[in-house]
């Protein structure tokens, strides 16, 4: 990996470091980050080589005026077409700024813990060894449909969506938490089984040592920080 490459790290939570300070390890590259709720989404990205949307609270909609500058940053992203992933809330937001609101649908298949996770089609960040995996999912909303031009290649049993790539831009798109230790996600299920979580929403909360496989994110950043 060359010194020569700029990582702009757009954080989508409500608190600062809570999502972007976990992907900081997977990225051996100097890096920016931008608060999207302090309003710092920078307009002009030329001097990125790389973009990564982290997971976040509420929905990206086009009626939340703070997701504009982010709509307009996902464009201008494909029209450079610089190297650009979504996870999550990132994912989301990718997919609403080229297929509008209705590419999302609430509180359908909401998602805590560890789910099991199907690669259908060969995806660029995922390799054959991850062709059957678990994820650590924490979403309520998800992505419904995709967008001209994008394609599903993986899906759950109850998300259709779980991760997708454009056909010819470097576009990438990750429902679950690939940044997500195995620590943090213990921290998650316990505060989402104390904040009145139903338990239908739950998927094997207790079983994160044995689940958690480092190599998933590892694997993943690296790949996406290799697409030129």
């Amino acid at each position: 990996m060359t010194h020569s490459r700029h990582v702009l790290i757009i954080d989508n939570s409500l608190r600062t470091r809570s999502t972007w300070y976990p992907i900081r390890r997977h990225v051996r590259a100097h890096y920016t980050v931008a608060h999207r709720f302090s309003g710092e989404i920078p307009g002009d990205i030329s001097a990125y080589s790389h973009i990564i949307l982290t997971g976040g609270a509420g929905l990206p909609l086009s009626i939340s005026k703070d997701v504009e500058p982010l709509h307009a940053l996902i464009r201008s992203a494909a029209k450079r077409q610089t190297p650009l992933l979504g996870i999550c809330y990132g994912a989301q937001a990718i997919a609403t700024a080229f297929g509008g609101d209705e590419m999302l649908r609430q509180y359908h298949h909401p998602e805590y813990g560890w789910v099991e996770v199907h690669q259908r089609l060969p995806h660029p960040l995922l390799s054959l060894r991850h062709k059957n995996f678990a994820a650590f999912e924490n979403h309520v909303d998800s992505i419904n449909s995709l967008p001209v031009d994008f394609i599903t290649t993986a899906s759950s049993k109850t998300c259709p969506v779980q991760a997708f790539m454009h056909q010819t831009l470097p576009i990438f798109g990750v429902q679950f938490h690939p940044e997500v230790t195995a620590t943090k996600a213990k921290h998650v299920i316990h505060r989402a089984r104390h904040s009145y979580t139903p338990d239908r929403w739950l998927h094997r909360p207790s079983q994160t040592d044995e689940l958690y496989d480092p190599t998933l994110g590892r694997d993943i950043f690296r790949a996406f920080l290799n697409v030129q």
